[in-house]
């Protein structure tokens, strides 16, 4: 039998194969052609996304801009903002945006708006019209917008940017709130006088003094060795100044520096007039950008108007600011006679106490407000009010006149709290618990110190001299505010 081969099969096989590679190949080459246009596609989208982030985040730059130039109100620095104050503020960066050149806003600018929704909230906004972020179609639009109701006590008002580019938007926002310049409450002690730090007093904080009277040789601050300071020093004092004087807070190579010892101790002299633990001295700090520093900072009257009752007028005793060592009513040199209205075991609510009384206060209970009333320029005790607290507790807040002297009366407007005192806050949620512009503020006895007897107080203590002696625990910010130039002993 013979055999015969086709020879054209083989060639029909290639044929077949080759046409499945070319379609395997074309597929794979549209798949990848797909894969290419999508990961171009993909990576314009994300560059768009970040081009619009960044937009959106340059136009809130701006909007920081507008706030940070935006013409502040004047207001009195213990009272909290209502809501006259909050549209003041709206109103003024209104008319900032609208005028500046920096943006363009529509005609319908600062208009009503209405969330959507059944239960919408209505509020006030301004739109400015897109910005330009610098090439092609790359734009920046802020909303500028405020709740006529109160959403949160936190937020005053609102600002969204949106950065687009193209179809795609990005939008960033940013809640603010309205409220008072506390920058001199990150202190723990602010001060325009001296400030003596000593024996085991602890304080966590910063200090801070204005006292630039070097020629007196201090530098403002002096602490001895057992203080402890979780915090740093603060004066108005160049470094220059201070060695002009030939007074050093602290020892400095030659560079300016604090030196150490080789376990990390600072090294001290006996010439620095800084003793004890602290966390650095900082010099040339200026005192301009403190609001509360200054009496004229302050407005009381709304507390005087809390006041529902008046404390009426009781029998008198007699005692001496300053007096004697170990007795109220016995005379010392320079010391005013006054005669006391005594009040004991008694509960005061929203009171207010009329000037002359310089009253006399023992185990006594303190509910809201105690306003106490005072006359600038008297050295008449019966204008003005030199008040001792003994062993009192306090719910609320005491809150004075403010004497307007151009020298401080420190011995007829006086608070004097010894034996212990508690203070609580109860009433509110202000920071000052004693606010006392130009007033004379004694924390302890002022001629020795009482065994066994602590004071506590939560909140900013405000006075023109604020006194601490024996064992006094305060949760807040000391301001004393007179200068104390004319008093350099």
């Amino acid at each position: 039998m013979r055999f015969f081969r086709n020879k054209n099969c083989a060639n029909g096989f290639v044929l077949i194969m080759a046409m499945i590679f070319l379609s395997v190949f074309a597929a794979l080459a549209v798949s990848m052609a797909s894969m290419s246009t999508a990961n171009i596609r993909l990576a314009k989208n994300q560059h768009d996304a970040s081009l619009a982030l960044s937009a959106a985040q340059s136009g809130l730059e701006l909007a920081k801009y507008f706030l940070k130039n935006c013409d502040t109100q004047a207001t009195s620095v213990e009272l909290e903002l209502g809501n006259s104050e909050i549209h003041a503020a709206w109103k003024s960066l209104c008319d900032l945006i609208i005028a500046s050149p920096l943006v363009t806003v529509p005609a319908n600018n600062d208009r009503e708006f209405k969330d959507a929704g059944a239960n919408g909230k209505t509020g006030k906004e301004l739109v400015t019209s897109a910005v330009s972020y610098g090439q092609g179609d790359v734009t920046f639009t802020l909303r500028f917008y405020k709740y006529n109701q109160v959403i949160d006590p936190n937020v005053s008002f609102s600002v969204e940017s949106t950065g687009t580019v193209g179809n795609l938007s990005q939008t960033v926002a940013m809640d603010l709130e309205v409220t008072r310049d506390n920058s001199v409450l990150k202190y723990a002690v602010a001060s325009r006088g001296r400030i003596w730090l000593t024996s085991e007093t602890i304080i966590d904080g910063d200090i801070y003094s204005s006292w630039d009277s070097t020629r007196y040789g201090s530098a403002g601050v002096e602490t001895t060795l057992e203080v402890i300071n979780n915090g740093t020093i603060g004066t108005i004092n160049t470094i220059a100044e201070l060695d002009g004087e030939n007074i050093q807070m602290e020892t400095l190579d030659s560079n300016g520096s604090p030196i150490f010892d080789e376990f990390g101790n600072r090294i001290y002299s006996d010439d620095d007039t800084v003793q004890g633990q602290h966390a650095g001295i900082e010099y040339d700090v200026s005192d301009d950008d403190l609001p509360g520093m200054d009496p004229e900072d302050y407005d009381t009257s709304g507390y005087r108007s809390q006041c529902t009752s008046n404390i009426p007028t009781a029998s008198t005793v007699t005692e001496y600011f300053p007096h004697a060592s170990g007795s109220y009513s016995t005379y010392k040199s320079g010391g005013i006679k006054f005669y006391r209205h005594k009040y004991t075991n008694e509960t005061f609510t929203n009171a207010f106490l009329a000037k002359g009384r310089n009253a006399l206060f023992e185990n006594c209970t303190f509910n809201g407000v105690l306003y106490i009333e005072t006359t600038s320029y008297t050295n008449r005790t019966s204008k003005c009010n030199n008040i001792r607290f003994d062993n009192c507790q306090f719910n609320g807040v005491i809150v004075t006149d403010i004497p307007m002297n151009s020298s401080i009366q420190w011995r007829q407007n006086c608070l004097y709290f010894t034996g212990g005192a508690i203070f609580s806050n109860q009433w509110s949620s202000q920071e000052a618990t004693i606010l006392a512009p130009n007033f004379n503020v004694n924390l302890g006895n002022t001629t020795e110190l009482e065994v066994d007897q602590s004071s506590i107080i939560e909140g900013a203590v405000v006075g023109g001299i604020v006194d601490v002696r024996g064992n006094v625990e305060i949760d807040g910010t000391i301001i004393s505010m007179y200068d104390t130039k004319s008093h350099p002993s």
